[in-house]
């Protein structure tokens, strides 16, 4: 009776291991098509002259870097103090605009009386 419940238990296990390595070719095939779909891609755009995209990073230091130029070129022999007006946080015009409308409201409503 012992030899025929390891039999089974060896049979058992050959099958887990014959699924398994059919699962890993399938799994295999899967890479090699998506590895293919990529390189197409990638041939695609070399061919269409279109580069990677430069990370945020990459972004930020470019924009540094165009920055501190830019600043050389106008001042080269002396650095200044003064601010990039790139630096700046850009003004809520449309806030400034609806209170400027609001005292014309209110001076039209006091001279009209």
């Amino acid at each position: 009776m012992t030899t025929t419940a390891t039999d089974w238990h060896r049979e058992d296990q050959a099958a887990a291991i014959a699924a398994a390595e059919e699962n890993l070719r399938q799994a295999q095939a899967e890479v090699d098509r998506l590895r293919g779909k990529l390189t197409d891609a990638q041939a695609a755009k070399d061919a269409a002259g279109v580069g990677s995209e430069p990370s945020a990073a990459e972004l930020g230091r470019r924009e540094a870097q165009r920055r501190i130029a830019q600043r050389a070129g106008k001042a080269p022999d002396a650095a200044t103090g003064k601010a990039d007006p790139a630096d700046e946080a850009p003004r809520d015009t449309t806030a400034a605009d609806g209170i400027a409308e609001a005292r014309r409201r209110a001076a039209a409503r006091t001279s009209a009386r």
